[in-house]
């Protein structure tokens, strides 16, 4: 990450009174932005859809990376 931008992130950080970690900002985005956080486990994805759909494990890497995106809001 270029410096420029990691010393623009880490002011907007503090400004929100996040300490850069994923945890502060998955707690902010749920309070403030009513995000929704799911939990799931890349590993048994890509071992159920090798499974159910007989794919390699890259393709279905892409496949879950797909779905993931598709899931978010417009």
């Amino acid at each position: 990450m270029e410096r420029e931008l990691r010393e623009r992130l880490s002011e907007q950080f503090k400004q929100l009174g996040l300490d850069g970690t994923v945890k502060s900002m998955v707690k902010y985005l749920q309070g403030s932005r009513n995000v929704r956080v799911v939990a799931l486990s890349f590993k048994e994805l890509l071992m159920e859809i090798q499974k159910r759909e007989g794919v390699v494990p890259s393709q279905a890497s892409r496949y879950i990376s797909t779905i993931l995106v598709g899931a978010l809001p417009q």
